[in-house]
């Protein structure tokens, strides 16, 4: 599959709605199997979760550790984001403060409610500390407004990442 050469885990938290009776998980994922071409598969699966033991946690606690943190926990604001440019050429244009951004390279991640998608993020350092973000707004994407509380803005480094929710003003 594209961005995947080994395994990958995608944890998630099911919380029973009577904790007294057992619980089972199912999944239909609709995937697509790709080299030259993709090709389309489906699986689903069923795993029953009463009174199993907790073997295997192993991956899933490591795949959480590296979840994104919260710009509140990191003290991270994004800020004056706003729609830029015309037609074809409009971007998002915003400032990220990290007191402690991640290590190494840096990639942005921007995503926007339907059907707004954007290309990979650019960022550069500005002279006052901030991190000028800019994201294409893809062609196909159509609608010229842009709602900022449904932004979804993620920076990702060599030891960690930064998840912003929403743009202030």
């Amino acid at each position: 599959t594209l961005g995947y050469k080994h395994e990958v885990t995608l944890p998630l938290k099911a919380t029973p709605v009577d904790p007294s009776r057992p619980m089972a998980l199912r999944l239909s994922l609709a995937y697509g199997v790709c080299a030259d071409i993709c090709m389309p598969e489906m699986a689903e699966v069923a795993l029953p979760l009463a009174g199993a033991p907790n073997r295997g946690l192993a991956p899933i606690e490591a795949a959480l550790a590296r979840l994104p943190a919260t710009a509140a926990a990191a003290g991270a604001r994004l800020e004056g984001c706003r729609l830029a440019g015309a037609q074809d050429e409009r971007r998002l244009e915003a400032e990220l403060r990290l007191p402690k951004p991640p290590r190494g390279p840096l990639l942005a991640v921007v995503e926007g409610p339907e059907p707004l998608w954007f290309e990979p993020g650019r960022l550069t350092q500005g002279e006052d500390g901030a991190m000028r973000l800019t994201a294409r707004l893809a062609p196909a994407s159509g609608a010229a407004w842009l709602d900022r509380t449904a932004l979804r803005v993620t920076v990702l480094g060599a030891d960690g990442a930064v998840a912003f929710e929403g743009c202030g003003s």
